[in-house]
Order: structure tokens, then C-alpha cells, then sequence
């Protein structure tokens, strides 16, 4: 993945719930997202997905489209994983 000019990042389980209400997913979930708060009353979920995560660093980080391509690759949890399998895939965004 460096030689492809990919950055390693390691996402958050506990996400704010600014990202989830936000992207209308909060509502969508409904009760089988596990919500919770802090000690000073701020929402949490713990995240089944990044996507929310994804789009609030992209939307902090890329100003220009001058900064595309980027490479990305997510590894997917699911049903498989109970095996011992987990599958990735790749993205790459082209300007």
C-alpha cells in the first residue's frame, strides 16, 4: 500500500453522534444502533459502519480537487469474518 501512495488510518469504533444525525442514518438505524453517553452527556454510537467517519475526514482534508485521485481500501466485516475471513475491496476516485 505505500508504494500505491496509500495512508494507513485507523478508525474509530465510538463515533459521534453529530455524524449519524447528520447523515440520516440515526433515524434509519433506529433502535438496533447502539447509542450511548458520556460522563458529560454527549451522544456516542458505536459505529457498525465508517462510512459517517469517511466522509467527515475527506470533507475536513480534500479542499481542491487537484487533491484526487485518492486511494483507499476498506476491509469489510461480515458474516465471513466469523470464519476468519475478511474480505477488502479497493476504491480509487478519479477526478
Amino acid at each position: 500500500m505505500n508504494r500505491a501512495g496509500a495512508l494507513e488510518v485507523s478508525m474509530p469504533t465510538v463515533q459521534p453522534a453529530e455524524l449519524w444525525v447528520e447523515s440520516g442514518r440515526w433515524v434509519k438505524y433506529g433502535p438496533e444502533l447502539l447509542r450511548f453517553k458520556d460522563r458529560h452527556d454527549r451522544e456516542f454510537v458505536y459505529g457498525p459502519t465508517h462510512e459517517e467517519v469517511i466522509t467527515d475526514i475527506a470533507r475536513r482534508e480534500l479542499r481542491s480537487y487537484k487533491q484526487l485521485p485518492v486511494n483507499s481500501t476498506r476491509f469489510r466485516a461480515n458474516s465471513a469474518t466469523r470464519s476468519g475471513r475478511v474480505s477488502a475491496s479497493c476504491a480509487h476516485a478519479n477526478s
